[in-house]
């Protein structure tokens, strides 16, 4: 069901996702936040962990942006890092297929953004031994500039958020500001200090498009945080709540459709594009991002390809049924709409810069289909040619049979008779010579 639903999906969309350490909410944040309901994704009050994987909503979601528009998006919930059960290689993967598909990443965390928290993202560090963005074949080193145009909007949503965001002055400043100045570079050369800075490079380089946002702890009775999930909105306190909603409205206007190389996905090349991370994963292989491009591009072109032979050959049909025989002059008129229509398709579709291919196809099929069309368009006009000829001529005929003319000259205007009227039902050239038979 999920499956076709993403292939239906014919308009661009963002894909949000939620990453962050197990057991520390994420689940109750996208019920809450973005799906404004109090189930969907599984939640529990145990340390085990309720998702695993990667688990995308059924169903595109909608609302409007700060200027009216309609936004589209697509939720995607991920299983928590650092959970007993697994490893590091295994939550690289996680996170990286997550950046690799959202085109809004929220990191979840919870406290405050020290050192603790920023180790635990640690595993950027090692992003680039899980992510390529060129193929093998075409050699160099990726840099974090490289990343960057690929990488989805982030931001560092900081939960259970205590501390006041004051300047030494007493000045407030904002949640943003709070995370560039974490990110700040540590003084000092000592291989600790360079091991801290290094995530901190990692991060502005590859998120230069970075956000912050934090919220309260929901409840004060403790009691209640083990069962977030049933409790009534008016239970939450009034803050969080406020926060909820300031925050949905931040992630909503602020998430853009998914791109690649400038261009926007839509459900197919998102199920493509899903596809070809996974199948190089599974295999043992790192995801590389142009392969991945190049792999949504043959697929999007092939589909176009398809679509706009489709269209061609449909109306080629239905006028086969329905209209033959037509003039030469009418065949190519139509012809024409038809071509041009089945090029509009396929320039809509058809993505990247290595489309020659496909067009040559293209150009190759409709040439085809248009040879055929016109024989049977004059197998037809023969048909109709040499019915109307016959029907024309019985009379004469019959009276050449049973000698009823005179004359040659009698017979012979008749002959002339037949012709002139032959030539004002068959006005076609092509079939001058059926009178001659």
């Amino acid at each position: 069901f999920l499956f076709l639903t993403l292939l239906q999906i014919e308009y661009p969309v963002s894909v949000i996702a939620v990453v962050g350490l197990y057991r520390t909410g994420k689940s109750f944040l996208l019920n809450r936040i973005l799906l404004e309901q109090s189930d969907g994704f599984q939640v529990g009050p145990t340390v085990n962990p309720c998702t695993k994987g990667l688990w995308l909503w059924n169903r595109v979601m909608k609302t409007q942006d700060k200027d009216g528009n309609t936004v589209n998006y697509l939720i995607i919930d991920t299983e928590g890092i650092g959970a007993l059960d697994t490893n590091s290689q295994h939550d690289s993967i996680i996170f990286s297929l997550a950046l690799l598909l959202s085109s809004y990443f929220v990191y979840n965390s919870v406290g405050s953004i020290d050192e603790g928290a920023l180790n635990n993202l640690s595993l950027v560090v090692n992003l680039t031994k899980h992510i390529h963005v060129r193929s093998s074949a075409q050699g160099g080193e990726d840099d974090g500039a490289d990343f960057a145009q690929y990488f989805p909007s982030f931001m560092w949503l900081v939960r259970d958020f205590t501390l006041q965001l004051v300047n030494h002055d007493g000045q407030p400043f904002s949640a943003k500001e709070y995370l560039e100045r974490a990110l700040q570079p540590v003084p000092g050369f000592t291989e600790q200090i360079e091991a801290k800075n290094r995530i901190r490079r990692m991060l502005t380089h590859f998120f230069p498009d970075r956000d912050c946002f934090t919220m309260v702890r929901p409840v004060t009775d403790e009691s209640l945080l083990q069962r977030l999930s049933q409790t009534p909105s008016d239970q939450l306190r009034p803050e969080f709540r406020e926060q909820m909603l300031t925050l949905r409205k931040t992630i909503v206007s602020c998430a853009k459709p998914k791109k690649m190389n400038g261009t926007e996905l839509d459900g197919v090349a998102l199920v493509n594009l899903a596809y070809a991370y996974t199948m190089s994963i599974n295999t043992g292989s790192v995801p590389s991002i142009q392969n991945a491009w190049s792999y949504i591009c043959e697929s999007k072109c092939q589909q176009a390809l398809n679509d706009a032979i489709s269209s061609y050959d449909k109306q080629s049909k239905e006028m086969i049924a329905n209209e033959l025989p037509l003039s030469m002059e009418d065949l190519e008129h139509k012809h024409r709409a038809m071509e041009k229509q089945s090029w509009a398709l396929f320039q809509k579709h058809a993505i990247g810069s290595d489309t020659e291919n496909f067009k040559h196809q293209l150009e190759d099929k409709i040439r085809e289909l248009h040879r055929l069309l016109q024989n049977e368009n004059s197998a037809r006009g023969r048909d109709r040619a040499k019915e109307i000829l016959e029907k024309l001529y019985k009379d004469v005929d019959a009276k050449v049979q049973s000698d009823e003319f005179s004359a040659f000259e009698e017979f012979e205007s008749e002959r002339k008779t037949v012709r002139s009227k032959y030539l004002e039902e068959v006005d076609d050239a092509r079939f001058l010579p059926l009178l001659t038979q």
